[in-house]
């Protein structure tokens, strides 16, 4: 069994190094992620007030 290393607060960023070489990822992968988004980024443009959804339900036509 291996034992555990106490690593104090002040040595988190020693231990924790960020990578020094980017990841690369393929072409197909990155347009994927560009689209999705995308996709998210137009959801949340168009989200509706979900209390005001419910309400519409019940909306009774008016008579004119």
């Amino acid at each position: 069994m291996n034992k555990a290393k106490l690593i104090k607060r002040d040595q988190i960023t020693e231990v924790i190094q960020p990578r020094k070489t980017p990841i690369k990822t393929k072409p197909v992968v990155r347009k994927t992620m560009e689209a999705v988004n995308n996709w998210m980024d137009s959801r949340r443009n168009q989200r509706v007030d979900p209390r005001a959804a419910f309400a519409a339900l019940f909306i009774q036509p008016q008579e004119q």
